[in-house]
């Protein structure tokens, strides 16, 4: 969610003119956020560690930010691997999750 909502962030300011130092820190701090990886299960990883999910189907998939509402992720190895997500998560949930697995492009 971060990395999208600063890219957002960085593409608002350059838009508008905003100082190119301040555009240049934003970038810096950015660039200091953990990468998305692919954990263990082919999944796309919640943590920066590949923890073991004490609760498999847990509802919460915030990490899945960039598939939707974000658009970090549209093809390739992490797309595959937050379907992987989904597909672990299972169907069910109530409210936001439920809502938010069905527009991310569980297949």
């Amino acid at each position: 969610m971060g990395v999208s909502s600063i890219s957002n962030c960085i593409e608002a300011a350059a838009e508008l003119g905003l100082a190119d130092e301040w555009i240049e820190n934003v970038k810096q701090a950015r660039d200091r956020l953990y990468p998305m990886q692919i954990g263990k299960y082919g999944q796309l990883q919640e943590w920066s560690i590949d923890y073991e999910d004490v609760e498999p189907h847990h509802r919460h998939v915030s990490h899945l930010y960039g598939v939707y509402p974000g658009n970090q992720i549209t093809d390739g190895p992490l797309l595959d691997a937050a379907k992987q997500t989904l597909n672990r998560r299972g169907d069910e949930g109530t409210g936001w999750s439920l809502g938010w697995k069905s527009v991310s492009g569980q297949d």
